[in-house]
């Protein structure tokens, strides 16, 4: 059901006005005067009530505007039978918890209007109140929390209102009067235009407040919350984030928590003690592990650069690794297949630990194309490029290589078998790869799957 059509059925049965219905005051009107008739067959016809609100000092010939019409099928001819009480009985029923009724319904709104600082409590009692079957809608597209929610707000800008406009800040039910009206006077029917009867007003009385309501003490909502201990990479900054560190003050809201990390030297790898200062005089006592960085990322592979697998490894979802959140495996094979990733950014775990964030560059394979974060470990990655010129290379890639006029690996020259011995005389970077350059001034691939330094 549409968030939409449920809220108008708690709009039309349990605000404010299903409230002063289910009161059912009476207040005059003319009788209807019926004809003899011996059948004993029920004449149905549908009963409209208008339901007002009324304080003591009101003119009894001028009052506000209804609050809610009830309309109900009854057998006419037992009208001068029925009290207003149990005209609007049958209400009560599907709508109320046990033990509850609209009177306390209306004492819920009273006490909102007549203290605002009550809010909250006014909410929270509200809700116990109805049955859950004719507050929730099981086949909303909203859950209970959500629905409980729009209640709320439909509670603090509807229910209240007409009390506010009206004027009745300060009043509370007068209830024994509300309920001798209610069992003492009988339905008394004027015939409707279109059809069916309208029965005298109801009236619900109200009478100013006498007693001040007693405000609950107030719950000190202070704390701080934080874990017992954090892991850092030696150079990290540590902060309250560092150990999900929370804190409220005495209302529940967030405040700041600071890090006190005394003589902690967050250079140096080892456990220190940390102590955390929240805004609201609470501390907590933590500790801190510092493990050894390794080399700057980018040191070991700038971005844009290309890296290879040397061991099996995995490409993740996230930087933070987790089994479930594997994208891809790739095995150890030997060099000349190794996995190649072009490297797109950097990140770390929620421990700390580096990563390579990746774009899967093996044209061909059904992995190409993917992109994720793998290690940055020495022992399982490496630059695919060699980042130093050595003297000689040999050709170890099976089907050869071949030698080029220009940088970019075009104009071709020659096809050197795998194998054979180069002479290297410099090492030039083109885009994302490097280029050796040979003494006969040719240009061949610096890619360690096709080419090994040997000096």
């Amino acid at each position: 059901m549409k968030r939409k059509s449920w809220l108008k059925r708690i709009f039309t049965g349990i605000g404010l006005i299903a409230m002063s219905v289910c009161l059912g005051i009476i207040a005059g009107g003319n009788r209807v005067a019926y004809a003899d008739d011996v059948s004993s067959e029920p004449e149905e016809a549908n009963i409209r009530i208008n339901i007002f609100l009324r304080s003591p000092d009101e003119d009894k010939d001028k009052h506000t505007p209804p609050i809610q019409t009830l309309s109900s099928r009854m057998d006419v001819k037992k009208a001068k039978e029925t009290s207003v009480n149990d005209f609007i009985k049958k209400h009560n029923i599907p709508i109320y918890a046990e033990n509850y009724s609209v009177y306390d319904h209306l004492n819920i709104i009273l006490t909102y209007v007549n203290h605002p600082n009550l809010r909250k409590q006014a909410i929270e009692e509200y809700f116990t109140i109805f049955k859950p079957s004719y507050l929730y809608n099981p086949d909303s597209s909203m859950d209970l929390a959500e629905q409980k929610a729009a209640i709320a707000v439909f509670f603090e800008q509807e229910e209240a209102q007409p009390f506010i406009d009206y004027g009745y800040q300060g009043m509370v039910l007068d209830k024994d009067k509300t309920d001798k009206e209610a069992r003492n006077q009988f339905l008394t029917l004027t015939p409707a235009k279109g059809g069916g009867y309208t029965a005298q007003d109801f009236y619900v009385y109200l009478k100013p407040e006498t007693n001040p309501v007693i405000v609950p003490s107030k719950v000190d909502q202070s704390a701080l919350t934080a874990d017992d201990h954090a892991t850092i990479v030696s150079g990290e900054n540590v902060d309250a984030a560092t150990f999900h560190a929370r804190a409220l003050n005495s209302d529940g809201e967030e405040i700041p928590v600071t890090v006190a990390a005394g003589e902690a030297d967050l250079k140096v790898p080892g456990t220190y003690t940390i102590t955390l200062t929240a805004d609201n005089g609470k501390t907590k006592t933590v500790t801190l592990t510092v493990t050894p960085g390794e080399a700057a990322i980018e040191a070991v592979a700038p971005k844009k650069t290309v890296v290879y697998g040397l061991k099996t490894i995995y490409l993740y979802q996230k930087p933070t690794f987790n089994q479930r959140q594997r994208v891809a495996k790739y095995r150890q094979v030997k060099r000349t297949q190794r996995p190649l990733f072009v490297v797109t950014g950097y990140a770390k775990s929620k421990s700390g630990a580096p990563r390579y964030q990746v774009k899967d560059v093996n044209h061909g394979s059904k992995t190409a194309g993917k992109t994720g974060y793998i290690t940055v470990r020495k022992a399982f990655v490496a630059p695919a490029y060699y980042q130093k010129t050595p003297k000689k290379i040999k050709v170890i890639n099976p089907k050869g290589i071949n030698s080029y006029q220009r940088v970019g690996l075009t104009k071709k020259v020659k096809h050197v078998k795998a194998g054979q011995t180069l002479n290297v005389i410099a090492r030039k970077q083109h885009n994302l790869t490097t280029r050796f350059v040979l003494a006969n001034g040719q240009y061949v691939s610096a890619n360690k799957k096709l080419v090994l330094a040997i000096k």
